[in-house]
Formats: C-alpha cells, structure tokens, sequence
C-alpha cells in the first residue's frame, strides 16, 4: 500500500488547497486520504493497472470546475487542452449535474496517480478523471472502460455517481456523454448502479471481444442494487463503467452504462 502511504503523508496535518483554490480543513483531507487508500487498495485487489508519465514542465496550477474551455460554439476546446497534457484522451460530462471534465489514460508506472494530481500534473488531492491502464490499449475504445475519479464531500468530481441509486436521479440524469479529440461525442445510457464491497472481485480489463463484454456486463447488471434498463437483443457494442469511492471509503459505487449514440 506504498501509494495509499504517500497520499495519506501529502495530506495529513496541514491546510490544503481544493482543486478550484478554496481550502480544504483537515477532516475533509483525511476523508480524502480514506478515500484514496481504498481506491488504491481496492485496485490493488483487483489488479488495477496504470501507467506513470513525465508530468515536468506542465502549468503549476489546477481545473476549476467551471473552467470547460469550450469554445464559442459549445464544444470542448481541444487546441487549449490537449498541449495542456499528452494524457488527455477524452472529456466526461452528466448534465444536469458538476460532472464536465477531462479524462485522462492512467499511468502504468503509477496506479494511483491521478488520484493525486491534477489535469496539468499538479499534486492535487482531488485528482481528476481517468481511464484504467488496463484500458490503455485501446484506450475509449476497450470493450468495456473503467473511469475512476474522488467522490468529493462538495459534490465534485465524481460525487453525483452515488446518487444513482435515487430513481427519480436516474431518471432525470439517464444518459453520459464521452467527448473525443476527433469530434466525436459518443452518448451512453445508464443502465443500473452496484455497490463494490472492498473485497468484490469484479473489475476485467481482458475481456476482447464483444461478446464476453456483453456476457460480463450482464453479470454486473444482474447483481445491481438498482437497474434503469437493459441492453436490446444482438446489442454487442462498448461500455463504460464509471467508479467512485462510497463515504466511508471502504465500498465504491459503480454506474453501469452501454454506449447507444455514436
């Protein structure tokens, strides 16, 4: 748990600045810290893969959550953002809801980097939003994706997830939307919500072709603590499963989706 020890040292008794310039006291740090660490350790657990990159000469500052950098026409401005960091792969958003954020592909050398840092590589205790490393290969792309990002006591980052397990959320909120630097804006549909306990062993990143993808997803969708849908008959398409930590930092919520518009 080497990673879960750096966090917590980088956090632990003193002042700390939010990803946005406000503070952040010390009981929100260490909630943080719970959080990180069992980020780390449930990856741990499940093999979680990612990999390091060299983030020197990136700007020392950090994202507010307002700052989209869309252009004038509403989409994302990906000539301000992707000399910002090679690692950029993509952009998430919910509407309706804080999250609207670059995605970043995870370091191999460092599973838990991005749980530290900043888009711009700034040590930063809320992170950002990444792709697995064992997604790496074929990155937005993979069979089934695994975006991982904090669930922030301010409703930031990837805290709107837990309230997917409210229907009329559900309801309102049913659909994500995955921006690429191409253009391409792919729409994906909510399905459930499943709580991960910290000993569950679900996370694959093997899985190659579309039919075990849709096999695997249907087992998640089976134990879910709530569904909103289901996939149609012959889907074989991609999905993406976007993970946050639970309050207590010992569990994770999971929101199962399966890409409907490309």
């Amino acid at each position: 748990m080497i990673e879960s020890f750096i966090i917590a040292r980088r956090l632990g008794g003193r002042m700390l600045k939010r990803s946005w310039g406000g503070s952040m006291d010390r009981r929100t740090a260490l909630k943080i810290t719970a959080c990180a660490m069992g980020a780390v350790g449930l990856g741990i657990l499940l093999g979680f893969e990612s990999e390091s990159g060299n983030r020197t000469g990136l700007p020392k500052t950090s994202l507010p959550p307002s700052d989209s950098r869309r252009s004038s026409k509403g989409q994302i401005d990906w000539t301000y953002w992707l000399p910002v960091n090679s690692a950029i792969i993509g952009w998430v958003k919910i509407p309706g809801t804080s999250v609207d954020y670059p995605i970043v592909q995870a370091p191999d050398e460092d599973p838990a980097y991005y749980l530290s840092h900043g888009v711009y590589g700034e040590t930063n205790p809320c992170g950002t939003p990444y792709l697995d490393a064992g997604n790496a290969g074929e990155g937005l792309e993979s069979p089934v994706c695994w975006l991982f990002a904090h669930n922030m006591s301010d409703g930031t980052m990837f805290a709107p997830l837990a309230r997917y397990s409210d229907s009329s959320f559900a309801k309102e909120h049913p659909r994500i939307t995955i921006y690429r630097p191409d253009g391409r804006a792919d729409c994906y549909q909510v399905d459930a919500v499943k709580t991960v306990g910290s000993s569950e062993r679900v996370k694959r990143t093997d899985i190659t072709s579309s039919e075990a993808a849709r096999a695997f997803y249907e087992s998640l969708l089976m134990t879910a603590d709530a569904a909103y849908g289901q996939l149609s008959d012959g889907y074989l398409g991609n999905y993406a499963l976007l993970s946050t930590c639970t309050d207590d930092g010992g569990e994770r919520t999971v929101v199962l989706t399966h890409r409907v518009v490309r």
